[in-house]
């Protein structure tokens, strides 16, 4: 998730109405389940969280939320 909101699979941008079909399709062509969830610092919550709930839909059954490296470690 962007900071402006827009949503994005892999490069592609996609639309929220889409996300989960695309999603599928992008697992489904890989043979996995899991899928990797990150967003900008100043991307809006609500909007993050709207594309977490909609993984699910997307047949992800593993969601791995990406952070920041901590310094030092």
């Amino acid at each position: 998730v962007m900071e402006d909101g827009t949503i994005r699979i892999n490069r592609d941008e996609v639309l929220l109405a889409d996300f989960e079909r695309k999603l599928h399709r992008v697992l489904a062509a890989k043979g996995q389940r899991t899928a990797f969830f990150d967003a900008e610092d100043e991307a809006p919550f609500g909007r993050a969280a709207e594309v977490l709930d909609h993984m699910r839909g997307g047949r992800a059954t593993t969601i791995a939320v990406l952070s920041e490296q901590i310094a030092g470690k």
